[in-house]
């Protein structure tokens, strides 16, 4: 729990919660009937089973009951056993069919993978200049890719703000977004709009749905972005709308987002 729940998954059937303990290179089990510690099964970080040295930028349970860990440039497979099953690269140059642009890069974060562990999709970027190209599809069993280019995020490069410390060095702070498969589709989500987008893998194509709230303003309007005090324009930052993660709600059959501020009703195909 050291890492504030950042690697961590909820079993398909909501009993049973997985979280990645990295700096003990341990996955926790945690019965949610019970709410007691089951086990921490041990992982190696090198070798053949090796799931590799860098941090750990995102973790998915499969349907068959395998584990995926994920970090800057692999995926790696454990079984229940925590024994590779497959290992996957990032590298610009490790894929078939579409090229990704000089210098772009497929985010670490925010990687998602279908249930059956066959297709990972994420984002592609300049990631230091804050500039989102578009979706990365990956078949794992190809490597074959498949690029989405779209500008319907462009605005989120206008809500990065960044601080530029004395010794000249810089950070930023951007919007969350997400990007998540559901059946033959891709959702893709920000922090700062109350819209999604949806890819339809079948079809090859890319639509846009776009909510109200009540209670809340419908986009960030970034007032902090003129803001020369960082520490006042974080903390105007935090005041303004923010949209979380899209959640599945099987019993009604909506999507609706952690903050509860989104009720999205997306039909399966």
């Amino acid at each position: 729990m050291k890492h504030s729940l950042l690697s961590s998954e909820v079993s398909k059937d909501k009993r049973t919660f997985f979280n990645v303990d990295e700096l003990g290179s341990q996955l926790e089990i945690i019965d949610l009937d019970k709410l007691v510690l089951k086990e921490k099964v041990p992982f190696e970080r090198e070798g053949p089973n090796g799931v590799g040295p860098e941090h750990i930028s995102n973790f998915k349970t499969m349907e068959n009951g395998n584990f995926a860990f994920f970090n800057i440039r692999q995926m790696t497979v454990l079984n229940p056993e925590m024994q590779k099953v497959s290992r996957n690269y990032f590298y610009p140059d490790a894929f078939e069919n579409d090229t990704l642009p000089e210098k772009a890069e497929i985010v670490p974060f925010r990687r998602s993978l279908n249930a059956e562990g066959s297709q990972m999709a994420g984002f592609y970027d300049y990631f230091w200049e804050n500039e989102i190209l578009g979706i990365a599809l990956i078949d794992l069993k190809t490597n074959h890719l498949k690029l989405i280019p779209t500008d319907k995020l462009d605005y989120l490069k206008d809500l990065v703000y960044t601080i530029v410390y004395e010794t000249g060095a810089k950070s930023s702070s951007g919007e969350a977004r997400s990007v998540d498969f559901f059946d033959n589709k891709l959702i893709i989500s920000t922090s700062a709009k109350n819209e999604v987008h949806i890819y339809d893998i079948n079809s090859d194509s890319l639509s846009t749905k776009t909510y109200h709230s009540d209670l809340t303003a419908d986009i960030k309007k970034g007032s902090y972005m003129s803001e020369t005090d960082s520490d006042l324009a974080l903390a105007l930052k935090d005041l303004e709308v923010y949209f979380g993660p899209l959640v599945y709600d099987d019993l009604n059959k909506v999507f609706g987002d952690t903050v509860g501020n989104r009720n999205h009703p997306i039909q399966k195909s």
